[in-house]
């Protein structure tokens, strides 16, 4: 199974980098960490967000068939560092940041793009 192409059928590179030319205002940026109101807030998106706190990341997992895919997030000071993890019967498949992996199918783009920030809860 070749990843990248499924990231490249799935447009993930010019998706992410559109959030991130969104949400760029790093000086506007909403400051500090307030772990269970981000918790709630992601919950409202789905009920199976987690927090991992010796990792201090929140984290969503999806089974399908041989895979699990895991969606992390690191929230912290106005930032949002996105991690994409795919297992396919305990074999790693994919295991990064959002702004590697398209660093990786993009040379460039982390260069260009920061990561996404936010201004108020609504936005994140």
């Amino acid at each position: 199974m070749d990843i990248n192409l499924i990231l490249n059928k799935i447009n993930f590179v010019s998706r992410y980098k559109e959030i991130c030319l969104d949400h760029n205002d790093y000086e506007n940026r909403l400051r500090g960490r307030n772990t269970k109101r981000y918790l709630a807030i992601l919950k409202k998106l789905d009920e199976n967000f987690s927090y991992v706190s010796k990792d201090k990341f929140f984290t969503l997992k999806y089974e399908y068939e041989a895979f699990e895919l895991n969606l992390g997030l690191v929230i912290n000071d106005g930032l949002v560092e996105p991690s994409l993890y795919v297992i396919r019967n305990e074999d790693w498949i994919l295991y990064n940041r959002f702004d590697f992996i398209s660093e990786k199918l993009h040379t460039g783009f982390r260069e260009n793009f920061n990561l996404p920030k936010y201004k108020t809860e609504a936005e994140l």
